[in-house]
């Protein structure tokens, strides 16, 4: 009689279970899947452009396209090494673990997006990097300062091709300025003239 008795390894959510009464079950053959209610993966393409820049063990933020007032914190737990073709674009699979608290009962086959973090920079000032000016092997920012422009030298740090990270020379509440043609926003003072 034990030998007829189905137990799951893991606690969660039946999803499928494949044997028909009266049919012989072998040793390795897949019965059954079983869903984790707080423990879930999700995967999709990166593109070959991406590939090299992402190792596994990445923090991830999470959003689920169904539950967008919520963010989930995972990790990148697997990147495919099989090219995979689709009308002449070169993805890889990757996959993505996040943990949750069981409160938002996520399905199967949900979508989502997420943002993988390269390089996390606690404590550190991000601003466009075209507002960073070059001179004679030193950067510079310009900052509006009572009224007036001035120029104040930087320390960069990493960037990601758009924000760069300031380590020393700015801090929180300076307006620097940036020459632009699109609009202000209240973050940014534009500069309409060079």
């Amino acid at each position: 009689l034990n030998m007829s008795t189905f137990r799951a390894p893991v606690g969660g959510v039946l999803l499928e279970f494949f044997p028909i009464a009266g049919t012989q079950v072998t040793i390795g053959q897949k019965i059954a899947t079983i869903a984790s209610e707080t423990q879930f993966e999700f995967s999709g393409p990166v593109s070959e452009a991406d590939i090299f820049k992402l190792n596994t063990g990445l923090e991830v933020d999470m959003e689920i396209d169904s539950i967008q007032e919520h963010r989930f914190d995972g990790r990148l737990i697997y990147l495919g090494h099989v090219p995979l073709n689709h009308d002449g674009v070169v993805t890889y699979k990757s996959t993505i673990s996040i943990d949750t608290d069981g409160k938002h009962n996520l399905r199967s086959g949900l979508s989502a997006t997420a943002d993988v973090y390269l390089n996390r920079l606690p404590e550190q000032i991000a601003i466009p990097m075209d507002s960073v000016k070059s001179k004679e092997g030193k950067n510079y920012v310009r900052l509006q300062n009572k009224g007036t422009i001035v120029e104040r030298e930087v320390t960069l740090g990493d960037n990601d091709e758009f924000w760069v990270s300031i380590t020393s020379g700015l801090s929180e509440n300076d307006s620097i300025v940036i020459k632009s043609s699109s609009t202000s926003t209240k973050e940014f003072e534009i500069d309409w003239e060079e």
